[in-house]
């Protein structure tokens, strides 16, 4: 089981700061945990819906707008 880095988590949920990035992911029910720090801990399963079946932005339409 491999987890996301902090750039990984900040990316995916467009957030820097790690109390709204644990706000994104519940709001998303994006299977997560809270480290000591306060920090959110996402494994890739989560991310890739392998865990749980999610749905959220459309990165690749993001990206095409430029």
């Amino acid at each position: 089981m491999s987890f996301l880095t902090g750039s990984e988590v900040e990316f995916y949920t467009g957030y820097r700061q790690p109390a709204a990035q644990v706000r994104f992911l519940r709001k998303w029910r994006v299977r997560h945990v809270v480290n000591g720090a306060g920090k959110p801990r996402v494994t890739w399963e989560a991310v890739n819906g392998s865990e749980k079946q999610w749905v959220g932005p459309n990165f690749e339409a993001l990206e095409k707008a430029g």
